[in-house]
């Protein structure tokens, strides 16, 4: 792949933030809660089997919702800037580690945002006639979409952490 469009080294860095902060070592219940968790979700959604309509709405709102991810990484980007050069935080102390970490996971959830989008438009392709999708769509679109909704909530996690971090 062509290093100019390569994402390879974001997914690293994005792996790289699934810790336990205890130890330093790869943290099993973050793996099974970002990845486990929604294939789970998307199995449950190809056995039953589901049906997803109105695909063209999932369409608007996952990429809505990425633009906003990406918009929400120049922010943390120009805050890391600026709590950079400010000499009262303390520099590789944790609330740098924490922005770090969150800016490693909002490229990583606009990755996936991306990716979600691609794949429901190409469900959407498949459509019948009353606008639903088959079952492996659907689980595909589930499995995506829960996916990112979990990387979310984790980059909100890390936020609120580093806010934290603000007002000790």
């Amino acid at each position: 792949m062509s290093s100019k469009i390569s994402v390879r080294d974001a997914i690293v860095e994005h792996f790289d933030t699934l810790i336990d902060d205890a130890t330093g070592k790869r943290h099993f219940w973050d793996y099974f809660l970002l990845y486990l968790m929604p294939i789970a979700g998307g199995i449950l959604v190809a056995w039953i089997p589901v049906n997803l309509k109105s695909v063209g709405d999932i369409i608007a709102g996952v990429s809505i919702l990425t633009a906003l991810l990406f918009g929400l990484i120049i922010y943390v980007f120009q805050l890391r800037l600026q709590v950079a050069a400010d000499p009262r935080i303390v520099r590789g102390g944790v609330l740098m580690t924490l922005l770090d970490q969150l800016f490693a996971n909002l490229i990583y959830a606009v990755i996936i945002g991306l990716g979600a989008t691609v794949l429901a438009v190409s469900a959407s392709a498949s459509a019948d006639s009353d606008g639903s999708i088959n079952p492996w769509w659907s689980a595909l679109v589930v499995t995506a979409g829960s996916h990112l909704v979990l990387t979310i909530l984790m980059c909100l996690k890390r936020t609120r952490d580093a806010y934290a971090q603000l007002t000790i």
